[in-house]
């Protein structure tokens, strides 16, 4: 019962839930599993002591990801922490490690990525393994594949997904599941929600294992107390920065103004960096997303919580609601269609029951998906919604780190990078309230001195300057997309001041005005007059005529970007990957049709070996 209603202090009171295959009774690390004690499936094995007698019979089963920002690896492990559930013993690793465990695999599942059409870091080593002529005796394998991506990148949207899976059937093993796919501007949790149920029911099929005719419980176990708060979530390679300087970079005066900062940050004495890389960042949540949270259910912020169970995310000390909402789980990703199904099954009120129904079916793409509906939106709308706290903590996300290009050069400051970026606040597409980025409002926020949990991540071998400092760049960017360039433009500015020649610039940046967002405008005017580069500007909100957007410049530009272009010039593209980019790409066609007298088909040809030539690389964002 709760003790004083004001102050909200629960008195003896403990809630318990138990799932039908109790966890902690599990050991991975004893098991079959040749997972390793220290990398990407440590966290999952943590979480498991000893091994029942009655859980020996469960089946190995291996899951296997390629991941570079942690989705599918964040997948890979949530597979791992249902395989009890439905008899399977997992043990979950890269795709490169898998290269040695092949022939030793029985059931595998396959979770992975593309990066602009190539393999993830940890899976560059598999696929071209796997594609090998060699591999054909792979019949004991029953296998099944989801990719994650992103399908602004149409032209390489799960490339890697596919050729796994492609290449997993020609060697002979078995699918259990078609490959599935999941799309991280749509309904990407959904997506794999369907997947995985897909996936359980055929590999309990295929070992002659009943499928759990009940619905499985909450596996949360809270328990409230008052000791101190749990250590922070455990991210491979994290550790504290310190923020030197914040500054916003737009005059916020104007109207509809959006403000885009740039920090400085010092990294990690063990920490380095190349252009061109990302630096992830692990924020929290906004204070009143968790008020949000907290009033829902009549929590207090400071009331202290014990949670036990299944999820590897959470914290296995004492936390307090506010940290465990603001540091531990995603608060404002879109609701999957099972989730608001659940929520349908917790409602008696007739009108509430209406309304999760229709958004758990037809209206789910049009007001969940496009809306972006988060959970506490909807338990908002539907007060009668009996869901408990434990029950809305099984259905959130864990919290993820946000990858942002790093936007300076080691040859400047190598222990230390700036970040450039845009702040996102603005009327939620739910119509409810306002939208604010987690990652770009947490960063906004942060003063000179904090502490900020970072880490670098390598960005494309291919999104690199050219060694050869005389080859020619020509860069295209809008907004917040100028951050690698600015970097590869120190580059050559650190390069040129040590005596080396050095090719042209030239730098596209559109922008919506030049007295309001054109970033940087001093330095770029300062190296324009020392030669180094060109600057090709272009202005939304103050056209040059027909000229509004980078890729009209670009066009506007055709003479000199087609000598470019034949004198060997490398064309970088970051910024938006829906309008931005196609546009690009549609900007340099042209220019080859009308500068060459091409036939569309023959233009087409010439850019596919533009990007075969590693000539022409993109890094979009939506």
């Amino acid at each position: 019962m709760i003790i004083n209603q004001a102050s909200l202090k629960p008195g003896n009171v403990k809630i318990k839930a138990r799932s039908r295959i109790l966890a902690k009774d599990l050991d991975i690390a004893k098991s079959k599993s040749t997972a390793t004690s220290k990398g990407a499936a440590s966290n999952t094995q943590n979480k498991f002591d000893t091994i029942e007698p009655s859980m020996k019979n469960l089946t190995p089963l291996t899951i296997s990801f390629g991941s570079n920002a942690g989705s599918a690896e964040a997948f890979a492990k949530q597979l791992a922490q249902d395989a009890p559930f439905y008899g399977f013993v997992p043990t979950v690793i890269s795709l490169n490690k898998l290269v040695d465990k092949l022939h030793e695999t029985k059931a595998l599942a396959v979770v992975t990525a593309s990066y602009e059409g190539q393999p993830p870091d940890n899976a560059n080593k598999f696929v071209p393994h796997i594609e090998g002529s060699a591999i054909d005796n792979l019949h004991d394998i029953k296998f099944s594949v989801f990719g994650c991506g992103n399908r602004q990148w149409a032209r390489t949207y799960q490339a890697i997904p596919k050729r796994v899976d492609a290449a997993l059937n020609a060697s002979g093993a078995e699918r259990i599941t078609q490959l599935s796919a999941g799309d991280s501007g749509g309904d990407f949790f959904g997506a794999f929600e369907e997947w995985s149920a897909d996936f359980w029911k055929n590999i309990c099929l295929h070992y002659g294992k009943e499928m759990p005719t009940e619905v499985r419980s909450s596996s949360i176990k809270i328990e409230y107390i008052s000791e101190s708060r749990a250590s922070t979530l455990n991210i491979k390679g994290m550790a504290l920065g310190k923020v030197l300087e914040n500054e916003c970079l737009v005059d916020m005066s104007f109207a509809n103004a959006r403000a885009k900062n740039h920090l400085e940050i010092k990294l990690p004495a063990h920490m380095s960096y190349r252009a061109g890389d990302y630096l992830d960042v692990l924020a929290s949540n906004s204070h009143d997303q968790v008020k949000r949270v907290l009033r829902r259910f009549g929590l207090s912020a400071n009331v202290l919580i014990s949670l036990q169970g299944q999820q590897a995310s959470f914290p296995d000390r004492p936390v307090t609601c506010s940290d465990l909402l603001a540091n531990y789980v995603e608060l404002t990703q879109p609701a999957t269609r099972a989730q608001i199904t659940s929520m349908a099954g917790k409602t008696k009120c007739p009108l509430g029951l209406a309304q999760l129904e229709l958004l758990s079916g037809d209206d789910y793409d049009s007001k969940v998906v496009e809306g972006r509906l988060s959970l506490i939106d909807i338990l908002e709308q539907t007060p009668a919604c009996g869901l408990s706290f434990e029950e809305l903590l099984n259905m959130l996300p864990p919290m993820r780190s946000r990858q942002y290009s790093i936007s300076s050069s080691p040859f400047v400051q190598p222990d230390q990078v700036s970040l450039t970026i845009a702040v996102v606040d603005a009327p939620a597409w739910s119509k409810i309230g306002r939208y604010k980025g987690v990652a770009s409002g947490y960063l906004a926020e942060r003063s000179s001195g904090d502490r900020i949990s970072v880490v670098v991540r390598p960005g494309s071998q291919h999104f690199r300057l050219p060694e050869d400092t005389l080859a020619p760049i020509i860069l295209v960017c809008a907004g917040s997309g100028i951050a690698p360039f600015r970097g590869f433009i120190q580059e050559r500015e650190a390069q040129s001041k040590k005596g080396l020649l050095t090719g042209p610039i030239h730098l596209f940046f559109g922008v919506s005005h030049p007295n309001v967002d054109l970033l940087y405008k001093d330095y770029f005017q300062s190296l324009v007059e020392s030669g180094l580069i060109h600057t090709h500007f272009s202005f939304s909100k103050k056209p040059d005529g027909a000229i509004k957007s980078v890729q009209n410049k670009l066009w506007s530009e055709r003479e000199q970007v087609s000598y470019l272009l034949d004198a060997g010039a490398k064309v970088f593209v970051c910024g938006d990957g829906e309008y931005m980019e196609p546009g690009i790409r549609q900007a340099l066609l042209n220019i080859q049709v009308e500068r060459h007298n091409l036939s569309e088909a023959e233009a087409e040809i010439w850019f596919k070996k533009l990007v075969g030539d590693d000539r022409y690389n993109a890094d979009v964002f939506n």
